[in-house]
């Protein structure tokens, strides 16, 4: 399960439900639920939808920022989901937001890195640097974890990650 949410000021949550399985890559990823929460303080709007897409479950849905976006902190971790319950964390980092979808190389963590390569990727519209003003619709559209863009060696279990402001 993947959540995303804003911490600092209200809370925006998106609840995805994320299995891995062994495949020609080492794994594929689906995404089975999906659950979300916004601050109508930090956004004008937001809304998502799960669709099946080619033998895929992708988000589709967009944003806006209801005010600039500038020195806050974006906080993200992910656990792994046990058989025997379990959650170990895989990694928990936080940064200035704007670090944090800047360069990504900065960080040493492999699975950091491939979360925000999936953020650029899929979200349209986004700033590629801070600060990130009061906006129009900002697109997701057609997000899906890309095996591509995450290390190879991820084990087989189930995760849940949390991003928030």
């Amino acid at each position: 399960m993947i959540l995303i949410g804003n911490i600092l000021e209200g809370l925006v949550i998106i609840a995805l439900r994320v299995p891995f399985s062994l495949c020609f890559r080492s794994f594929t990823t689906e995404i089975n639920t999906i659950h979300y929460e916004f601050n109508s303080k930090i956004l004008s709007n937001f809304s998502l939808e799960l669709l099946s897409c080619n033998d895929r479950n992708k988000i589709n849905g967009s944003f806006s920022l209801a005010k600039n976006l500038n020195g806050m902190d974006a906080l993200n971790w992910v656990t792994l989901d046990t058989k025997n319950g379990k959650q170990p964390t895989l990694y928990n980092l936080t940064s200035d937001v704007c670090k944090f979808v800047g360069k990504y190389d900065d960080y040493f963590n492999p699975v950091h890195s491939g979360v925000v390569k999936l953020i650029k990727k899929f979200i349209k519209g986004l700033p590629p640097h801070c600060p990130f003003k009061k906006s129009n619709t900002i697109s997701v559209m057609g997000f899906y974890l890309d095996e591509d863009l995450l290390p190879p060696y991820l084990p087989d279990v189930n995760f849940t990650g949390f991003l928030g402001l």
